[in-house]
């Protein structure tokens, strides 16, 4: 009991620490890594924030209709307060992903971490409590390993969702064996040193560009996987040949004061004149592959030597955040359709 106590109170989350930490993930199997570091003393964060604190304090309590205006205008003053103080708990945070080779020759195994600075302790209280209270069984998993929880639940059509909490981050895995490689590699007292990859030297690349940053290293079709993925809900087919031939992919970006998001992304190519030829198919594919999201997207894409140089951005993602923030306080069910007024 006192070893778990003493976890609690020495829980850091601070996310310069977790960024830090999370650099001791990578290996020399790693193929892929991402990390997006939000604080508000970073001008263009604060600014979105502040935002997108905006679009949520306009949103109506309620129908004005209902009630009298007395308590209408208490309750959009109250909502007012609790949008910002709630978005605000948020910041500062950290997220990461990272990617390693699975044991199928076309498999991939993912990291997803996140550390939420104000949310340290009580994730640590709540592993301590999910490790005594969860029941054992088909359903629920939980594998102490070394220091370590590691949880499965069931998830859908058969598959599992599988983390473990430490020191106030939840790292989400593809399967158990990669997280239990990931607690080996936090509780190292030092990151080990290795001779730098591929993906060592794109990712250096994205240095000062932005608080997002990160490379995927395509060793093995990972784009071509990750492409398949992310545009499976659009109507167009991947082009195998194209994802397949780029040597990888540098990105970096952030959000900014006037509520967009912009991203540079740099394809690595096999040579300038593939990167010419090839630059107006990488445009159609990322505007074919990305319509499903109803973002208005604003992609550019130009040849650079052998690079291909795409500037990705969304110029209003807050007004797109808060269509998305009122359309989730109506859920859908066989009775009807619920309203949700905060």
């Amino acid at each position: 009991m006192l070893i778990e106590i003493d976890r609690l109170q020495l829980a850091s989350n601070d996310p310069n620490t977790a960024i830090d930490r999370w650099q001791k993930l990578l290996g020399a199997d790693t193929t892929a890594h991402v990390e997006w570091t939000l604080k508000l003393d970073d001008p263009g964060t604060e600014g979105f924030v502040r935002a997108l604190i905006g679009a949520a304090q306009a949103l109506p309590p309620g129908s004005s209709e209902e009630m009298p205006p007395w308590l209408y205008n208490w309750l959009a003053r109250r909502q007012s307060k609790e949008a910002e103080r709630d978005i605000l708990e948020l910041f500062p945070m950290a997220a990461a992903w990272t990617l390693r080779p699975g044991t199928a020759p076309e498999g991939d195994l993912h990291l997803f971490s996140l550390s939420v600075e104000r949310l340290g302790n009580r994730l640590v209280f709540g592993d301590w409590i999910m490790g005594w209270l969860l029941p054992r069984g088909d359903e629920i998993d939980v594998d102490r390993y070394r220091d370590e929880r590691i949880y499965q639940f069931p998830f859908q059509r058969g598959r599992r969702v599988t983390f473990f909490i430490r020191n106030g981050n939840v790292f989400f895995t593809s399967d158990a064996e990669t997280a239990r490689i990931a607690v080996d590699r936090l509780i190292a007292t030092a990151t080990p040193t290795r001779e730098p990859t591929d993906l060592d030297r794109m990712y250096a690349e994205t240095r000062d560009g932005g608080p997002m940053r990160g490379a995927i290293a395509n060793r093995r079709g990972e784009l071509l996987r990750l492409w398949q993925w992310i545009s499976s809900r659009s109507d167009s087919l991947a082009d195998r040949e194209l994802w397949r031939d780029f040597r990888g992919v540098a990105l970096a970006g952030g959000l900014n004061d006037d509520g967009s998001l912009r991203t540079t992304l740099r394809f690595l190519c096999p040579d300038g004149d593939w990167a010419a030829a090839r630059t107006p198919d990488l445009a159609e594919a990322l505007h074919e592959g990305l319509a499903w999201t109803d973002l208005k997207l604003d992609i550019r894409a130009r040849p650079i030597d052998d690079r291909i140089e795409v500037e990705l951005s969304i110029p209003d993602l807050v007004n797109t955040m808060g269509g998305w923030l009122e359309r989730a306080r109506e859920i859908e069910t066989d009775r009807g359709t619920i309203r949700i007024d905060l």
